[in-house]
């Protein structure tokens, strides 16, 4: 290339060269703090990233780059500096010169990140929001580059630091970078809405949900590939004490992967979506069907989230990490969607009633979930606690699901990691039994009924028979019984008779027998496990005693 054309390369091109060259590195210039107990066998992480902007997602990524940028160069010499800038020169003009060696991480690092700053800019992002978003895309996709997780690197000189900065390898920051950039092209993107319409332009709305349902491909993907990879080499009894770099375990993956879903992707999906949920109430040319699908493949990501961190994190499954805790202040505070949502799906039910009963056009279904309207939560979280008792009322009674497939909306594991946490902090509203005690059965059956564990076995990233995830199973089982005893300890909380669609199923002897079935055949595995030696919670002969229990609720008056 000349000299007269340096310069002049696309924004989205000079992209692509800074996340090919950060992916060429080892480690990167973001730091996390991780925190353990000396007293500890087994070493918890609680992440931390440095240089962390406050307040909402909504230009996070500029903030952040900003802040952190600010602070490494402060760091350089003037030597440095003078690497650094030819480094991004080489980066924005397509001509990255090699000949004076190659750039050390530190220095390829900051050079990449100053000019993502400056492509993105303070005010408004010189890639339009689809083209960014594919050039993020395509980085992780087409990388030519085999994924290595890496180590994180300690920048802490004495071993004995209870709380000890490290440096996140290129893995781990790079996940970080995508996301952030695809969630800034979502922010971009409803920007663009408003700008459109007041020149006159035309809005392309189905692309906007396109840029929505790809982001959260692209952050599931990512997730499930990390996750798998450091399950697939986590060796139990690891400290970080005993080696400079320390190996990446599933706890740091899924904690830096809720943490960036709940604080940045959810929030960012949410802002245009609730956009695209107010023009299909004016009646734009908006796909209910499809824009409901998305809305609720976002709530469906918090409940993956925590099946992910129940099967893959070890931990005693009464200190559970940060994820539960940011999932549920994510679904808290998601009402308003919730409603908007609820709002769109009754609309197109009524007004599609009529149609419906002169077509059988199963293709033209309408996307709800439940046939009956008045199955649904009165909040995204009452909704995703009854979510079990529904879905298996509509299937036992023949109503059919209206999905384009046979999965789960939401994780019914992570559904049910929810629902105790909800009875452990809440008061009965009514419909208790119908949120809790469906539950049992999903959690004492292990990991068998995780939509998303099912589908990591089937990319080939996990194996549910993997010795370390099958351990696992027991703290399931724990909070499933754990479950049981708090609603057998509230027998009010049982429904007097089933005039409510939303507690048919948790009612019926149907759901009676499938939970007793499995408490018996758990039963009889305690029992040999007793024979054995081994010291459980719960004996086989309290968990006996816990299903007559269940009986006696049921007795015919």
């Amino acid at each position: 290339m000349d000299s007269d054309n340096r310069g002049r390369i696309a924004p989205s091109e000079a992209m692509e060269n800074v996340l090919r060259a950060l992916g060429s590195t080892d480690i990167s210039l973001l730091v996390c703090s991780c925190e353990w107990d000396e007293k500890s066998v087994d070493w918890n992480a609680v992440f931390s990233l440095e240089c962390l902007p406050e307040g909402e997602s909504e230009r996070f990524l500029t903030r952040w780059l900003g802040i952190s940028t600010t602070v490494n160069s402060k760091r350089l010499s003037d030597d440095e500096r003078d690497k650094v800038n030819s480094i991004k020169s080489g980066l924005v003009d397509g001509a990255l010169n090699n000949t004076d060696g190659i750039p050390n991480d530190d220095a390829m690092w900051l050079a990449g990140l100053e000019t993502l700053l400056s492509i993105c800019g303070e005010d408004e992002c010189s890639i339009p929001p689809h083209e960014l978003l594919r050039v993020v895309m395509d980085s992780y996709y087409c990388s030519e580059t085999e994924l290595d997780l890496g180590g994180l690197v300690s920048i802490c000189s004495a071993e004995t630091c209870l709380s000890r900065m490290y440096r996140l390898p290129a893995s781990l920051s790079l996940l970080v970078i995508r996301t952030l950039l695809s969630c800034s092209a979502l922010q971009n993107a409803k920007k663009t809405i408003a700008c459109d319409i007041k020149n006159g332009r035309k809005v392309r709305w189905r692309r906007l949900r396109s840029l929505v349902e790809d982001t959260l491909a692209l952050f599931q993907r990512m997730l499930f590939d990390h996750a798998g990879l450091a399950m697939d080499h986590y060796e139990v009894g690891g400290h970080p004490s005993s080696s400079a770099i320390y190996s990446i375990e599933p706890d740091h993956v899924l904690m830096l992967g809720t943490w960036l879903f709940t604080r940045n992707v959810y929030p960012s999906c949410q802002c245009l979506l609730t956009e695209l949920l107010r023009e299909e109430a004016s009646k734009e040319r908006v796909s209910s069907n499809k824009l409901l699908e998305t809305c609720y493949k976002c709530f469906g990501m918090l409940t993956s989230l925590l099946a992910l961190d129940s099967a893959l994190v070890d931990r005693e499954y009464i200190d559970r990490t940060q994820s539960l805790k940011w999932v549920s202040k994510c679904v808290e505070t998601s009402d308003n969607f919730y409603q908007q949502v609820i709002a769109v799906q009754q609309r197109q039910s009524h007004e599609s009633h009529d149609d419906s009963q002169d077509s059988d056009d199963d293709e033209e279904e309408m996307y709800i979930i439940w046939r009956d309207s008045r199955a649904k939560g009165i909040s995204l979280a009452e909704d995703l606690c009854l979510y079990t008792s529904l879905r298996r009322s509509q299937y036992c009674t023949g109503n059919r699901v209206s999905l384009r497939d046979s999965r789960d909306v939401y994780d019914c594991l992570g559904a049910a990691q929810l629902s105790y946490r909800k009875l452990s902090v809440e008061s009965e509203n009514g419909r208790g039994w119908a949120a809790y005690f469906p539950h049992v059965s999903t959690l004492i059956s292990g990991f068998e009924r995780s939509s998303t564990l099912t589908r990591m076995e089937d990319l080939g990233l996990i194996s549910l028979y993997d010795h370390d995830i099958m351990c696992r199973v027991v703290n399931c089982v724990y909070l499933g019984l754990d479950l049981l005893s708090k609603l057998l300890a509230s027998q009010d909380i049982r429904p007097a008779e089933a005039t409510d669609p939303t507690i048919d199923w948790a009612s019926s002897q149907d759901c009676l027998g499938e939970t007793v079935k499995l408490l018996l055949g758990l039963v009889l595995r305690l029992s040999s496990a007793e024979a054995s030696g081994s010291k459980l919670k719960y004996t086989s002969i309290k968990v006996m005693a816990m299903t007559r229990s269940l009986f006696s609720l049921y007795e015919p008056s």
